[in-house]
């Protein structure tokens, strides 16, 4: 659904880590808290341990810092390239990114308070009202540290460059031959990510952002996290899934909230000669996207997220194929799987 796009790039870059362009989500137990007592946490305990102090400030210090400044922000998406100016605030658990001239999204507003997304689209006067995703930068991380500790991903370290003139430590994660999966560059005294890239499985950069300015001790009022447009159209998640299952002509079957997951977006793709209609929820700072479908279809491009940490589980319900992906366990997608109504 062209009219997503923006919304949907926002999710995919997130999805693979570059989640800092869209501050604000924390559920019962935040990635800044305890490591935890089970054996993946204490892989994670054991790792960043080793780790130089830089890397320990930023998970320490997420959804903790106060600073504003500008980033540019680049990637590509479906053969695309996309780049955005952000001029941001963040305060703690609260941020607000406006677009700048220049942009490819120019004009518009995001606004993350907490747990809640507030989106301005000002070229449709929309605004969406969801879940933000915040968490999942930082649990990607984390689950990289974690894979590290068992030959799975390569992390190391260096001194890193100044940016925006401040002093940088470098974080890279890469696959057993060396492959980059990604690069943080932290600054020294504060934790914050000042320059990150991602890549592809192909060894393709497809995300990228570098400060150009920032400002550690900025003047924040309550109304900078407030969008409060008169006249403007209010669409929640709830809202995206009936026009995206309309466009796909299904009758969707969703997660309930019984299952944990927040419903984050939804939209009608194609894949092959199908209609496929696709929701992406958010479950304990991990992504995932449910895939509903009629007859067959050329899985392909589902199996290749088999890799790595990504698993599916597949099954049939009211006269519909239905794949669930996501960072867990075939069993405990299984799990999930029993709460599609």
């Amino acid at each position: 659904m062209e009219y997503q796009r923006p919304r949907i790039a926002l999710g995919l870059l997130m999805a693979v880590a570059l989640a800092p362009m869209a501050m604000g989500q924390h559920g019962p137990r935040g990635p800044q808290g305890p490591a935890g007592a089970g054996p993946k946490g204490r892989a994670f305990q054991e790792v960043l341990d080793r780790l130089p102090a830089p890397v320990k400030l930023m998970f320490a210090r997420f959804g903790k810092q106060r600073y504003s400044g500008q980033r540019v922000v680049e990637f590509r998406l479906d053969g695309e390239r996309y780049k955005n100016i952000e001029n941001l605030i963040v305060d703690g658990l609260r941020s607000r990114i406006e677009f700048a001239a220049g942009s490819s999204w120019y004009g518009q507003v995001i606004v993350d308070n907490r747990n809640r997304r507030t989106h301005f689209f000002p070229d449709r006067n929309e605004i969406f009202v969801g879940v933000s995703p915040r968490d999942e930068s930082i649990m990607r991380l984390r689950q990289f540290l974690q894979s590290s500790a068992n030959g799975r991903l390569k992390v190391t370290t260096d001194n890193g460059p100044d940016i925006v003139g401040r002093k940088t430590t470098l974080l890279q994660v890469a696959d057993p031959n060396g492959n980059p999966v990604q690069r943080v560059w932290i600054e020294n005294t504060t934790g914050i990510q000042l320059k990150r890239e991602i890549f592809d499985r192909a060894g393709s950069k497809i995300g990228a952002f570098e400060f150009t300015r920032l400002n550690l001790d900025p003047k924040i009022s309550d109304e900078d996290f407030v969008i409060n447009r008169r006249g403007a159209k209010v669409v929640d998640s709830q809202d995206r899934l009936r026009a995206a299952a309309r466009e796909a002509g299904i009758t969707p079957i969703a997660l309930t909230q019984d299952s944990g997951a927040l419903l984050q977006n939804s939209r009608a793709v194609k894949i092959g000669d199908r209609n496929v209609l696709t929701q992406t929820y958010i479950l304990e700072g991990r992504r995932l996207t449910l895939f509903q479908f009629k007859g067959n279809i050329d899985m392909k491009r589902l199996a290749r997220q088999e890799k790595g940490l990504i698993k599916t589980y597949r099954w049939e319900q009211g006269g519909y194929s239905l794949v669930l992906v996501g960072e867990m366990m075939p069993d405990r997608l299984a799990q999930l799987a029993k709460f599609a109504k």
